[in-house]
């Protein structure tokens, strides 16, 4: 469903919503992130316009910024949330099939209202879909800005210095090619995420219910590679852009649920 605590937060009493905390957790970190990357690249900007203020000084705090947001990157993308995401795939199979599998619980978080079922499962991972393809696309130009800024700021630096240090220079290139390789994941991941809605949306609205053994297979198949592409990918969804576009989207999955043929 929406790949964002904040859903959690609205739908579950607080006391039940123990998953949310793992991704607050990653929006907090993922937000230092955001901040040392900008340090960065004004570091950069100030070495590169006053090379005679204070160069050793700047160059020191901009290789501690960097190391920093390495750091935390890396904690974020391979543990926080990756956390986040095997209590959130739990969630669904526990909603689905009414069996628990862990401590953490979420209330009310998805709308199905099936009883426990491999069609709850299924309808569970195509309410996600739904929310994760439209915010994860509505991310895409928020990366590309923040990409080019970054890219315009140290290509400036880095003809304008004086004396440019060569470690910095290929510190700062690695660094922003996390930032490009980001940039260039998110549109794919978008392209996963649209092609696969088509599937459930072919299997529980266009074929009106007449689900044969071969759909049974392909629907399958279709949580396991969701699954996979979202743990691939690494995407944390945006929750500003998600708060600012869950009534839409409600909207939007409530009309496709009376849709669906069961």
């Amino acid at each position: 469903m929406k790949d964002s605590q904040t859903q959690n937060e609205e739908k579950a009493p607080v006391n039940k919503d123990k998953g949310g905390e793992l991704y607050k957790k990653c929006i907090k970190v993922d937000r230092c992130v955001t901040v040392t990357f900008w340090i960065n690249v004004a570091l950069a900007l100030l070495r590169a316009l006053f090379p005679q203020l204070y160069p050793a000084q700047i160059d020191v705090l901009q290789i501690i910024v960097i190391i920093i947001n390495i750091v935390l990157s890396i904690w974020v993308d391979d543990f926080l949330l990756y956390n986040a995401e095997c209590e959130r795939r739990k969630f669904a199979v526990q909603d689905g099939f009414g069996i628990e599998l862990g401590e953490y619980t979420t209330d009310g978080y998805y709308t199905n209202q099936l009883a426990a079922s491999e069609n709850r499962y299924f309808i569970d991972l195509f309410e996600s879909n739904h929310y994760t393809k439209d915010i994860s696309k509505r991310m895409i130009p928020f990366a590309v800005v923040k990409t080019i800024i970054a890219l315009a700021v140290l290509a400036f630096a880095f003809r304008v210095s004086s004396n440019p240090d060569l470690v910095l220079v290929a510190a700062e290139t690695v660094f922003s090619s996390v930032i490009i390789a980001k940039s260039i994941s998110l549109p794919v991941y978008v392209y996963h995420m649209e092609q696969l809605y088509k599937v459930p949306y072919r299997i529980f609205i266009t074929s009106k219910g007449n689900i044969t053994s071969a759909m049974r297979a392909e629907i399958t198949h279709y949580a396991v590679e969701y699954e996979a592409v979202k743990a691939h990918y690494k995407v944390q969804l945006s929750d500003r852009i998600y708060e600012k576009n869950k009534h839409r989207l409600a909207e939007e999955w409530d009309e496709l649920r009376r849709k669906i043929k069961q």
